[in-house]
């Protein structure tokens, strides 16, 4: 039930995948030495993002992640909470010694795609251009792969989205489009609507920063179909962010 209520949040189906998640909730409290806490924990962060209610959240996970040091996989979590929430000094201090000696600080487990991924994000609001290439480089090889908080408790689209918003710091342009392009038909092939629309936006973020004017034509259109998707499934988060434009 847990896996479906992760399958429903992937396809935008968030009523839906909530219902789903509260119900698997309850079921497997009922079933001794089961962990249902955690995909619960992770199934609602994922809906409060893109709600835009993180600061709901950011209280709770800054005390889970203080007072439970071994759930090391829930700091990345935080920095990009912070992130989400424009509090750059807060996510720059959880960042730093996730980032330290090339990120050796994320356990190679299940854990690994899932942490790296939110690290490419919120190294992206930084704007950290050394680490966003140590990080594409780590992410390159997967660029066809899902981003996936095992076991399928939460799906966010193929990995090439992040490696386009990392080459988007980087300043590569032509290897950003690339990667946009492809999160766009893998994440549609998919049935991810969420994740075409997180990649739309991020792309005509990409393309107003490249600053050519053939592309405001192609800006508008991803803008007008992003925000299109994000108010239909009441993507809060994702909405106030193209209308601030």
């Amino acid at each position: 039930m847990s896996s479906r209520a992760g399958f429903a949040f992937f396809a935008g189906h968030f009523e839906q995948g909530e219902k789903l998640a509260q119900e698997a909730l309850g079921v497997g409290q009922a079933m001794e030495g089961l962990d249902v806490v955690g995909p619960y924990g992770i199934q609602m962060f994922s809906l409060r993002r893109e709600q835009g209610r993180l600061g709901e959240v950011a209280p709770l996970l800054k005390q889970f992640v203080a007072t439970t040091p071994r759930e090391s996989s829930w700091r990345p979590g935080l920095a990009l909470v912070y992130a989400e929430l424009d509090m750059l000094d807060d996510a720059r201090r959880e960042f730093e010694p996730l980032a330290s000696d090339d990120f050796a600080a994320i356990a190679a487990d299940s854990t690994w795609i899932n942490c790296m991924a939110m690290l490419a994000e919120v190294c992206c609001a930084l704007g950290d251009v050394a680490r966003a290439q140590t990080l594409y480089a780590r992410l390159r090889p997967l660029a066809h792969c899902n981003v996936i908080s095992a076991p399928t408790v939460a799906c966010y689209g193929v990995v090439a989205r992040h490696l386009g918003m990392l080459a988007t710091t980087m300043g590569d342009w032509e290897a950003a489009e690339g990667h946009f392009e492809h999160a766009l038909e893998a994440n549609a092939q998919q049935g991810g609507v969420p994740w075409v629309a997180h990649t739309q936006y991020q792309y005509a973020h990409m393309l107003r920063t490249r600053g050519k004017p053939a592309d405001q034509v192609r800006v508008a259109r991803l803008l007008a179909d992003s925000a299109a998707t994000a108010n239909a499934l009441g993507m809060a988060a994702l909405a106030a962010r193209i209308a601030a434009i």
